[in-house]
């Protein structure tokens, strides 16, 4: 390695970051991190830096001798405007390292100035058929995007046949039309805006910068200066009037707090993670976690304090990673100060769910020293672990003590009576292996399995009791979850019919709609003059298969008339947590 020409990159790297990464080491007083992992910050900088060929190196250094001509004023006003088009705007939501990484769900969820609202009567029925509606709401718009136009589309602006398949973007492809199409509501039409604040050229290659412009928004109310909102930093090849793009770089570090802004390795992920801390709102530190330039979770503690006020924490003492629910995913340990003094929150890995991590609980000094611990990472450690491990358990009474302790660590305090909380072991699928259930009955339930050694969460405080959810029930071994749901007072009630798959998630097999009602316009939302006239009428239903489209309805109706005739109990809990300790013994 040619180390003279690596480190100019790496100072220029240094300069161009608003933050750098700190030393993760567990005995690390200024660093306030902690994670189970063995790896540090200073091994994750070496490996991203590796080992750069001398032709690397070489070309490295000749680019960064060679800077561009900066960009005119009009020139940077007219990049302005083309950034604020359905073409092109789209391009800069999420960020990407190279054209293989854009998100074309979200290039195109507009339409991309590709799509037409020109759609004919057929087109619109079979759109409705192909989503099982009856009719569009005044509220909402069709549009076609012909699937050789997005195809030209993704070619014109990647250079690269990158087409994604036919499922992998939320448009209903239509065969008989080789297109796809997507009703857009009203309010679906808001996008940040974009002023292009610096730019340089050299030759048809451009770098520009870009920030977020209230002024240029469309239907948003306030936009921000950092975070998600931060400067794009985009680089493209201008090929005719077409932009070939490269990547589009969020800066994240910009406005970070320097030593609560780190690289930390965790086992659910393939490369490091960046964690950025912010204190741009004077009065709530805020905090994303992003890989690889884009984003995966958002943090914003506060909590309720014991006079029932919302309290804002200020600012970020220390960031912990380490699993509390044993399913070998690292879970987040946040300790933060606010006027009404330290806190600790627990953000729980939830991989399968849109948000990668979500809110489980917090604890203040006095719940935390009653645990048996305190507002440390160690401390906190010592209070939610049975044990200190990341590895497997090795047996589910092992592993679902762990999950049990937690929810009696989030539930025993004076504002909650546990013994409101209920536990039980069920057998839903046909192994000897049990379920473990949790859950506040009549509000909420969570469901988990146990394989390899980990637990995984088939139901994550799923709520019902509410808003015409009767409730789950299983079929003992039959691999069967079944959930009633009534909407409008029950003139809609859908029957869902799950199963634990082979890849160990909980997912829908089949599902039906009631239509307890005269649907007389066919939009299938009932009016008071419909509800009406349905004293005499005769419940129509629609059936669906989730795992094979091409089932018919009569296939359909046997699969589910064969899970009805299963004996189902409720998935609720009958159990506190003492008798549940005992069952698992301990």
């Amino acid at each position: 390695m040619k180390t003279k020409f690596l480190l100019p990159i790496i100072a220029a790297t240094l300069i161009m970051s608003g933050c750098s990464s700190v030393e993760l080491s567990d005995s690390s007083s200024n660093s306030n991190i902690e994670s189970n992992n063995d790896s540090s910050d200073a091994q994750t900088k070496e490996n991203a830096q590796g080992e750069a060929s001398d032709g690397d190196s070489d070309k490295k250094e000749a680019e960064s001798s060679e800077p561009g001509e900066a960009l005119s004023d009009d020139e940077l006003s007219k990049f302005t405007d083309l950034f604020n088009t359905s073409e092109y705007n789209a391009f800069l939501e999420d960020g990407f390292n190279s054209p293989e990484e854009i998100d074309w769900e979200k290039v195109i969820k507009l339409g991309a100035g590709i799509s037409s609202e020109d759609c004919s009567e057929e087109e619109i029925n079979d759109y409705l058929k192909a989503t099982d509606r009856s009719s569009l709401t005044e509220y909402e718009k069709l549009r076609v995007i012909k699937k050789s136009d997005l195809a030209d589309f993704i070619k014109r602006h990647t250079g690269k046949d990158l087409m994604p398949g036919n499922d992998d973007i939320d448009w209903e492809y239509i065969e008989k039309n080789d297109s796809f199409y997507r009703a857009i509501w009203d309010s679906d039409v808001r996008h940040n805006g974009y002023e292009c604040i610096s730019g340089e050229k050299a030759g048809d290659k451009y770098t520009l910068r870009l920030k977020v412009s209230q002024e240029k928004s469309v239907n948003i109310e306030t936009t921000s200066y950092y975070g998600s909102d931060a400067d794009r930093i985009v680089k493209f090849t201008k090929s005719g009037d077409d932009l070939v793009f490269e990547s589009n770089e969020i800066q994240w570090d910009d406005y970070c707090v320097p030593e609560q802004t780190f690289d930390v390795e965790l086992p659910q992920y393939d490369s490091p993670v960046h964690f950025v801390t912010y204190y741009e709102d004077k009065e709530q530190a805020e905090m994303v976690m992003v890989k690889d330039g884009k984003y995966i979770s958002r943090f914003v503690p506060i909590f309720t304090a014991e006079n029932n006020s919302v309290v804002k924490t200020k600012t970020i003492d220390a960031v912990g990673f380490f699993d509390i629910d044993a399913d070998g995913n690292n879970d987040i340990a946040i300790i933060g100060d606010s006027d009404h003094g330290k806190r600790l929150f627990i953000e729980l890995a939830t991989p399968d769910e849109d948000e990668a991590f979500t809110y489980f609980a917090d604890f203040g000094e006095r719940e935390i020293k009653e645990m048996g611990g305190d507002l440390t990472i160690s401390g906190a450690k010592k209070a939610l672990l049975n044990n200190d491990k990341n590895d497997k358990y090795e047996s589910y009474k092992e592993a679902y003590a762990q999950v049990a302790k937690i929810y009696k660590c989030a539930y025993d305090n004076p504002s909650f009576d546990l013994s409101r909380v209920a536990f039980d072991l069920i057998y839903v699928d046909g192994d000897d292996i049990p379920e473990l259930v949790v859950g506040l009955p009549g509000y909420w339930v969570s469901l988990y399995t146990f394989k390899d050694g980990h637990t995984s969460c088939l139901m994550n405080q799923w709520g019902y009791g509410a808003m015409g959810n009767a409730g789950y029930l299983y079929a003992k071994k039959g691999n069967v979850i079944y959930n009633g749901n009534a909407d409008y007072a029950g003139a809609l009630y859908y029957n869902t019919y799950m199963s634990i798959h082979d890849d160990g998630k909980l997912a829908t097999d089949y599902w039906t709609l009631d239509y307890n009602f005269n649907d007389i316009d066919g939009n299938g939302v009932p009016s008071e003059e419909e509800l009406a006239s349905s004293d005499d009428y005769e419940t129509k239903t629609e059936y669906h298969s989730e795992i094979d489209a091409n089932m018919s309805e009569a296939e359909i109706k046997k699969a589910i008339a064969k899970d009805d005739s299963l004996k189902f109990e409720d998935i609720a809990g009958d159990k506190d947590y003492d008798t549940i300790m005992a069952q698992l013994g301990k």
